[in-house]
């Protein structure tokens, strides 16, 4: 287990470095599809990312750049070198290296570092903590605010649903996995998207091992329990204490 972390903090935090002095000098911008773009440093990286892994802790690879890796093993690494490319080429750098681990198809561990800050969340079988600044620090239960505070995409109505029952609401922005996991380690209290067919398994296999493993409730818009390999039903990620008042409004918004 400890060979695992390690491998993930040293993958992480070497592209992150990389990224962070690269980040205003992209390389070649492609784009795989309308509004999906691609530079020369989300392939760099991951090339990178899988060459420190593979030496530290061998293991299968998904990456979102060149797709399945095949070793034989049971161990999969699940990687999203900018997870957030968009707000890295716009040079908001609401991004991060996102990496989940998955063992015979159940997800175990996972990392994500906002590299322009500085801050890594680790974490694998049990364990969850912060890496900043040479410190660990752990996971708060919840942050210090009076209102409850949910991250929502541009779904009409409903963000002004919540805002009228007392909840703060900001726009879903930026690093998918950034927001779920800043979400896990305690500084907001859920996130909603109802936008179907966006979404693959590598933006959000490295923060959905803190989600589950600090209990929070996991589901698709549809209300089904969510499915990390297919991510693309839209979420409803809430903290359990908010729960049934929240989706108890977004009912009275679907109907």
């Amino acid at each position: 287990m400890e060979n695992i972390e390690k491998a993930l903090i040293k993958a992480g935090r070497t592209a992150g470095e990389i990224l962070r002095k690269n980040s205003f000098s992209y390389g070649k911008l492609e784009w795989k599809k309308l509004d999906d773009p691609v530079t020369a440093m989300d392939k760099s990286t991951e090339h990178l990312i899988k060459k420190i892994l593979r030496k530290e802790a061998p293991g299968n690879f998904l990456g979102e750049e060149y797709g399945f890796e095949d070793n034989k093993l049971d161990l999969t690494y699940i990687i999203d070198p900018i997870d957030g490319t968009k707000s890295f080429i716009l040079r908001d750098f609401l991004s991060a290296v996102s990496i989940g681990v998955e063992e015979n198809g159940k997800i175990k561990g996972g990392l994500v570092y906002d590299f322009m800050k500085d801050i890594m969340y680790v974490g694998y079988k049990g364990t969850n903590y912060i890496l900043f600044d040479g410190n660990k620090y752990e996971f708060k239960d919840k942050h210090d605010l009076s209102k409850p505070r949910i991250i929502c995409n541009k779904t009409n109505g409903l963000k002004e649903r919540l805002e009228e029952e007392g909840f703060s609401v900001n726009d879903l922005t930026g690093s998918l996995a950034l927001n779920l996991t800043e979400i896990a380690a305690g500084n907001k209290d859920g996130a909603i998207t109802g936008e179907i067919g966006k979404g693959a398994i590598w933006d959000i296999a490295g923060a959905y091992y803190f989600l589950k493993n600090k209990g929070f409730v996991t589901l698709d818009f549809y209300g089904n329990e969510f499915n990390h390999k297919e991510p693309n039903k839209g979420f409803i990620i809430l903290r359990q204490e908010i729960t049934d008042k929240v989706l108890k409004i977004i009912d009275e918004y679907k109907t």
